[in-house]
């Protein structure tokens, strides 16, 4: 999680210095975007995870909920303050908040203290756990071992 909202601030952070050269160069901004977004592939999960770890399973409805309506108003607002940013200060003010956004995060999460994994509850490892997840997931009717 660290390391993602570290390598998504590089990402910012390289979209800024773009935004203050003479001539901006679009293969930058295409890849620095391909950047975060991929480091966002690894990094929305592991949040998701932490949530249903830092909660207890009777909140998790309304977790979800919240997740939701999160979910929901930043893909609202977020795009319209960020073009409101865009027009009143510029593309370069604009990334360097985002990057500020990124060091906040990283501080804020080096702050937490670390959680370690539960062992899995099976007791037969974790290919097993994957195994049963999946057959879940997608419904897969396997045998049952014991």
């Amino acid at each position: 999680l660290l390391t993602c909202e570290g390598l998504m601030g590089l990402g910012a952070l390289a979209l800024t210095v773009n935004a203050v050269m003479p001539h901006p160069s679009v293969l930058v901004i295409l890849l620095a975007t391909a950047f975060m977004q991929a480091c966002d592939a690894f990094h929305r999960p592991t949040m998701d995870a932490l949530t249903q770890t830092l909660v207890e399973p009777h909140e998790y409805a309304a977790i979800g909920a919240l997740g939701a309506l999160r979910g929901g108003v930043g893909s609202i607002l977020g795009p319209a303050l960020g073009g409101i940013l865009m027009a009143k200060a510029g593309a370069a003010a604009t990334y360097a908040i985002d990057f500020g956004s990124f060091v906040f995060a990283v501080a804020t999460i080096a702050s937490m203290r670390k959680l370690t994994p539960a062992p899995p509850e099976s007791g037969h490892g974790h290919l097993r756990a994957i195994a049963d997840g999946m057959s879940v997931r997608y419904m897969i009717p396997r045998s049952v071992e014991e």
